[in-house]
């Protein structure tokens, strides 16, 4: 089991590996590009909290200069990777003109994050 101080647990059977960069949902690995990873681990950071666009955008690329339709991609990538019902999103959650959601993946309960905040 991996220490908690390199995890952020999303839930059930579902946790980001920092060290790794590597979600793990129901015991299986899935791979995430560089950007999914970044997304996820910001979200992750911020577990039942409103993340806007803006600082999505920032944090990842580091600029305000990337295509809203670019991000909208990822998330629809990540939601692929996390979500039992793709159709139906329990745990990343759009909030229109506010941003995105990140929630338990099963309870749609605040999680605290693993990683130890300094």
């Amino acid at each position: 089991m991996k220490q908690d101080k390199e995890i952020i647990n999303l839930g059930f059977q579902c946790f980001l590996d920092i060290r790794e960069q590597i979600l793990y949902k129901d015991d299986q690995p899935i791979n995430l590009s560089k950007v999914e990873f970044k997304i996820l681990y910001f979200l992750g950071l911020h577990l039942s909290k409103p993340v806007s666009e803006e600082d999505l955008i920032k944090f990842v690329w580091k600029t305000k200069s990337v295509s809203l339709n670019y991000l909208y991609v990822c998330i629809n990538r990540i939601r692929n990777k996390i979500e039992d019902d793709t159709k139906k999103p329990s745990c990343l959650l759009s909030l229109r003109g506010v941003g995105y959601i990140l929630y338990d993946r099963k309870n749609n309960k605040c999680l605290t994050s693993g990683r130890d905040r300094a």
